[in-house]
């Protein structure tokens, strides 16, 4: 969702003045962006797996297979690691957000140049 994002954040950059107020406020958003996509949102490379923390969407898959493949109930290590996704999972939510706000800023501060569009 962000790649445009910070693609379009990296050429407004460019086109702004250097002494401009929203230059750094761009800047810092988008190192912010290509920062948050590398530690959180890409995958890691196939042949290092096993030295790199898994993403939230494979451990909770990993969880899910677990838990569908028996008859038995949730063990109480299963439900710690479902109220610790979840509440990664409302973390990055929430980081998501502040991105979204960040880029509304943006939009209003260059109000005169081509925006930042969020898909």
């Amino acid at each position: 969702q962000f790649s445009g994002a910070i693609d379009q954040l990296g050429i407004l950059s460019d086109k702004l003045e250097s002494n401009s107020n929203a230059k750094s406020l761009i800047s810092s958003t988008h190192q912010e962006l290509i920062a948050y996509k590398e530690d959180h949102l890409m995958r890691p490379p196939p042949s290092m797996n096993y030295r790199q923390r898994p993403r939230l969407r494979e451990e909770i898959r990993s969880l899910m297979r677990a838990i569908d493949n028996t008859t038995n109930p949730l063990t109480l290590p299963q439900l710690d690691r479902i109220k610790s996704l979840t509440e990664e999972l409302n973390s990055h939510q929430q980081r998501m957000k502040d991105f979204e706000t960040a880029l509304l800023e943006i939009n209003k501060e260059t109000a005169s140049t081509p925006q930042i569009i969020i898909k």
